[in-house]
């Protein structure tokens, strides 16, 4: 029996220690009554804010962009990707800041002249 099991169970205790007559209202209440929140806590509607919410990890931006996770290492030696953070071992970029940065590689972006060759 799993934890989340564990809570129907009391449920149904309490449901059977209360007499016969009362039963479907009990039920109706037990069901319908959310859980107090205390203090601090989010609403339940409210998406639940994580620690790592804003970053993404080197993997995944070198799939989102199309680019091997060696080219994005090459890039951070050569200081010219997007700025990362390191945790240890773990490489991670700021959304926010890459898409800053996406934005100034096409502003930045020269136009190429045509020199020569068929047309």
């Amino acid at each position: 029996m799993g934890w989340h099991a564990c809570g129907n169970l009391r449920a149904t205790l309490r449901l059977a220690a209360t007499p016969r007559h009362l039963r479907s209202i009990a039920s109706t209440a037990m069901m319908e009554t959310p859980m107090p929140h205390l203090g601090s806590m989010p609403e339940p509607t409210a998406k639940p804010r994580t620690l790592m919410g804003g970053w993404i990890s080197r993997l995944d931006l070198a799939m989102e962009l199309g680019l091997s996770v060696d080219t994005l290492r090459r890039w951070e030696a050569q200081r010219m990707g997007p700025p990362c953070v390191r945790a240890g071992r773990k490489v991670y970029y700021r959304r926010a800041a890459v898409e800053d940065w996406l934005e100034e590689q096409e502003q930045a972006a020269p136009r190429r002249r045509r020199v020569g060759g068929r047309r």
